[in-house]
């Protein structure tokens, strides 16, 4: 190795060793295994611009020890259990980069938790009661991505007592809505009327919907017979189902 070389891949150390971004700016002959560690170990991050041959599981491991995001730019091969878990520990972790094999209920419950957005990364099969309750509680609007059967009417409550979550109100089974949450959500908005349920569909109800929107009266009279022959036409459907059975 010739002495401009040299001395060229010592100032690189030295100044990758001040800030590991600036490994970005180091020429690609210049890089080496010592200064992409030197680099990630301040800047997990950037682990993007290591050349793959430098993406040793050591060297991942570092990265994102410094950085829980780094994972993305983990090679698939080496994204191991333990190297998963690590990343977790951080607080800019992101869950949808972890290899859905090696995801558990404790590591999803952590990281709703830590971000409600990740539960959009939780696989169904992980979704728990408490996970589900993590999420809504923090941002309703996750109440989209609940299973039905997860839905219970304490979390359809909680996330509909608040204005900004009155679309949510199509996500609640209707056997968990009730008179009130029905006023609540057609005083929001009128076109919400389509999912109340037709007991709950009474005349002041319906008044409500017309005040809250530039629907018109006939047109809620025909959103509420609209609704009403889907409802028979499914109970018929239903009934002729059943007796073609027997």
């Amino acid at each position: 190795m010739s002495d401009g070389k040299r001395n060229a891949e010592k100032e690189a150390l030295e100044e990758v060793s001040r800030d590991g971004d600036a490994l970005r700016y180091v020429p690609p002959e210049l890089k080496t295994a010592e200064l992409c560690m030197a680099a990630v170990k301040l800047n997990g991050r950037i682990l993007q611009v290591v050349p793959g041959d430098f993406r040793t599981a050591e060297l991942c491991m570092e990265a994102v020890r410094q950085n829980g995001r780094a994972l993305r730019f983990v090679p698939r091969e080496l994204r191991t259990a333990r190297l998963c878990m690590e990343a977790t520990k951080q607080n800019n972790f992101s869950l949808g980069d972890v290899p859905e094999e090696y995801m558990t209920e404790r590591m999803c419950l952590e990281a709703v938790r830590r971000h409600h957005y990740e539960f959009a990364h939780v696989p169904e099969k992980l979704k728990t009661p408490q996970i589900c309750d993590e999420a809504t509680t923090e941002y309703g609007h996750a109440l989209r991505l609940v299973p039905d059967g997860l839905k219970t009417a304490e979390m359809c409550e909680q996330v509909m007592k608040w204005e900004t979550n009155a679309d949510m109100f199509k996500y609640v089974p209707d056997r968990l809505k009730t008179a009130q949450m029905c006023m609540g959500a057609v005083r929001h908005h009128g076109r919400l009327l389509w999912y109340v349920p037709w007991e709950f569909r009474t005349a002041d109800l319906c008044m409500e919907a017309v005040k809250s929107s530039s629907m018109s009266p006939k047109t809620c009279g025909r959103w509420n017979c609209a609704w009403r022959r889907r409802s028979e036409t499914a109970n018929l459907n239903t009934c002729r189902r059943s007796l073609s059975a027997r």
